[in-house]
């Protein structure tokens, strides 16, 4: 009987192991990461990665189509996909709390005035086109709203 088991397992483990796709990794191996050292390069200075988790998607014939490296640290989370070059296809990062520009603090304070800032979520991404966007929760009186806006001050969307 336990051998039966047994063999039921071992054929359920390989079955669902061919099936599995992404091979992920939440290891800090340096090696892994030295393959897709442009990654450092996209992360603002002053930014420390505290962890990274490393993803192979792999196609039908298990030959790797991309890489995607996920970054984070504090105040700070970063998804990078490369393809299976090791060149960048997309990346998005997200800074918590940063200085924010003047043309977004005057943005806020033009439509909602009266308010105060809580917090605050930078996101950067490049997905054919660069984007440099805000997302800013604010306070106005007893009234809590948030604000999407772009780095030239214009307000995407906003709720209050």
């Amino acid at each position: 009987m336990k051998q039966v088991m047994l063999s039921a397992a071992v054929i359920s483990f390989t079955f669902a192991s061919a099936l599995a796709t992404p091979t992920k990794s939440n290891d800090n191996n340096s090696n892994e990461l030295s393959k897709f050292s442009s990654v450092m390069t996209l992360i603002p200075a002053g930014i420390q990665v505290d962890k990274y988790k490393f993803i192979d998607m792999t196609d039908a014939v298990d030959n790797p189509d991309s890489y995607d490296v996920l970054l984070s640290g504090k105040n700070f989370k970063g998804d990078v996909l490369y393809d299976e070059d090791g060149k960048v296809i997309s990346y998005k990062e997200e800074l918590k709390d940063t200085r924010l520009p003047d043309n977004v603090v005057n943005a806020i304070e033009t439509k909602y005035p009266d308010s105060r800032i809580t917090k605050d979520l930078e996101i950067i991404s490049d997905d054919q086109i660069v984007t440099d966007e805000y997302k800013v929760n604010f306070v106005n009186g007893t009234k809590h709203g948030y604000a999407l806006v772009d780095a030239d001050g214009k307000i995407i969307r906003s709720r209050k």
